[in-house]
């Protein structure tokens, strides 16, 4: 059963020009405030957005977790990369237990859990878009969704990096070089660090946006010689990064993991465009299942021959993990409600993702060294400001980015 609504009027996030920004906020406010109560959504107000439920609510999950992963763990246990986030001195502190607890499950990547359930709702929703556009409407509709959200996320991490730099006397990077290079996604190929850190999986979605564009007769029709073929380019291509980080020396190493890194993850995307056709009736329950275990292994395969091979075991566990979790919601698709916690996350999680790394880590280290704040207050603050800046980003630009692309027909 379908969980689209179609919507013969406009809808509730469709009046924008009826509201004004302060009303907007209230909105976004009492969602927030409604699920940390606990309160619980009328099915049909999810309905309105035209959204599917479980694929909405995964969305509010996996940003939960990629969070969980930056700020409860990757804080405390890989200091020298928030070092080189931003420039704000380590807390003189002892590890929190909570982050003892998360980080005693080995097993399991969080952040990478709740990238691998963005990329699978990518992989499933995508198509929906192309089914009543061109190749090339679906492009520009996608450059309006991405990049100006990014861009004003972009600037507040900006922002944050020269009040950081001036309170504590350091200079941060932040070349034109750099700062265009990280504004086009193409940091990697321009060999500059990230500035916001996640950005890396923007690159992925961008090039699976390409690959559905060329391949949109595919995903029309439904066919699964198409995403088979994906997948074993994917194996190939894997082997052939190895191969270069090794026979081509230490400068090509880094290069062969990032074009690594993207090539399984494209592959991995794909795995949600399965579940799209069985939507779609275009695959049986039981084609499903074993394409679904096909495309996984050849996911595990080419991260086992390519050049990130040691991280196969981390990586398999995480993403399975979060497979798992999105076959469960769409084999449950019939009996998601409508949760307040997940459906605010939800709503600003683009936002919500570019900028609570970097603004997190510069707010909680500031908030230790200089003002001696205890480590939960420290994160409570930075959560506010993380969640008021997400909101102010997806209300003052991304319902306009939202509403342009929708309008590109």
């Amino acid at each position: 059963m379908l969980l689209f609504v179609h919507k013969k009027k406009k809808s509730f996030f469709e009046k924008k020009d009826q509201k004004t920004f302060s009303q907007w906020a209230r909105v976004d406010l009492a969602r927030f405030v409604g699920g940390i109560g606990g309160l619980w959504y009328p099915a049909a107000m999810l309905a309105k957005t035209g959204k599917i439920a479980f694929a909405n609510q995964l969305r509010g999950l996996a940003v939960l977790l990629v969070m969980i992963g930056h700020l409860l763990l990757l804080f405390w246990h890989a200091p020298e990369l928030v070092s080189a986030a931003v420039l704000a001195p380590a807390p003189q502190a002892e590890i929190p237990w909570i982050a003892h607890v998360l980080a005693s499950v080995r097993e399991i990547n969080f952040g990478a859990l709740g990238v691998s359930l963005f990329f699978l709702i990518s992989g499933f929703v995508i198509p929906i878009s192309l089914q009543t556009r061109s190749a090339g409407a679906f492009g520009l509709a996608r450059l309006l969704r991405i990049f100006p959200t990014y861009w004003a996320g972009l600037a507040v991490q900006v922002g944050v990096l020269l009040l950081v730099g001036w309170v504590w006397n350091a200079e941060p990077d932040l070349s034109l070089r750099r700062v265009l290079a990280n504004a086009l996604l193409l940091f990697n190929f321009a060999h500059v660090r990230s500035i916001d850190t996640v950005n890396w999986t923007l690159v992925v979605e961008a090039q699976f946006y390409v690959l559905a564009a060329l391949g949109a007769g595919f995903l029309r029709e439904g066919r699964v010689s198409a995403l088979v073929g994906v997948w074993l380019i994917s194996v190939i291509g894997n082997l052939a990064f190895g191969r270069m980080g090794v026979m081509l020396g230490e400068a090509w190493a880094t290069r062969a993991i990032t074009l690594g890194s993207y090539s399984a993850a494209l592959g991995f995307m794909t795995l949600g465009t399965v579940f799209n056709f069985h939507l779609r009736g275009r695959l049986s329950t039981r084609a499903l299942s074993l394409l679904t275990g096909l495309g996984f292994a050849l996911f595990v395969l080419s991260w086992a021959v390519g050049p990130s091979a040691a991280e196969t075991d981390l990586i398999g566990v995480s993403y399975g993990l979060g497979l798992a979790i999105f076959a469960t919601g769409y084999a449950l698709r019939d009996r998601f409600r409508s949760v307040a916690l997940f459906d605010g996350l939800a709503a600003i999680s683009y936002p919500l993702y570019l900028v609570h790394a970097v603004l997190g880590y510069a707010v909680m280290r500031h908030a230790m060294a200089a003002w001696g704040w205890g480590y939960p207050a420290a994160l409570s603050l930075a959560l506010v400001l993380i969640l008021a800046t997400a909101t102010a980003l997806h209300v003052s630009v991304e319902r306009w980015s939202i509403a342009a692309g929708r309008r590109v027909s």
